[in-house]
C-alpha cells in the first residue's frame, strides 16, 4: 500500500509537469484548499477527542459517586434493619417477661 501511495505521488507530479500553468495554479489551489480542509479536520477531531474524554471523566465520577451514594444508603439501612430488630427483640423480650409473670400469678392465685 504504502508503495502504491509512493508511486501514485511520483505519477502525479510528473503528470502535474505536462500540464498547462493555469491548470497547475488550479491544482496547487485544491491542495492548499485541501491541506487547510485536513488541518481544521485534525482540530476538530482533537477537539472532539477531548470532548469525549472529559465526558468519559465526568460519567466515571459519576458512577464513582452514585456506588458511593448507593452504599452509604445500604449502610444507613442496614443501621437502621440492626436498630429496630434490637428493638424487636426488647419487646419479645419484655413481653416473654410479662407473659412469665403472667404466668407466675396466674399458677399463684390458682394453688390458693
Amino acid at each position: 500500500v504504502d508503495r502504491s501511495i509512493v508511486m501514485n505521488d511520483i505519477r502525479l507530479a510528473k503528470d502535474r509537469e505536462d500540464i498547462p500553468s493555469y491548470q497547475k495554479r488550479l491544482i496547487d489551489e485544491q491542495f492548499e484548499r485541501l491541506a487547510m480542509y485536513e488541518s481544521k479536520l485534525i482540530i476538530r477531531e482533537e477537539s472532539i477527542k477531548n470532548e469525549e474524554s472529559q465526558r468519559l471523566h465526568h460519567i466515571e465520577d459519576m458512577k464513582k459517586q452514585t456506588i458511593d451514594d448507593l452504599n452509604n444508603m445500604r449502610k444507613r439501612h442496614e443501621e437502621d434493619l440492626t436498630i429496630e430488630r434490637q428493638r424487636l427483640e426488647d419487646y419479645k423480650n419484655e413481653l416473654d417477661s410479662i407473659k412469665y409473670n403472667n404466668e407466675l400469678l396466674y399458677n399463684k392465685q390458682k394453688n390458693e
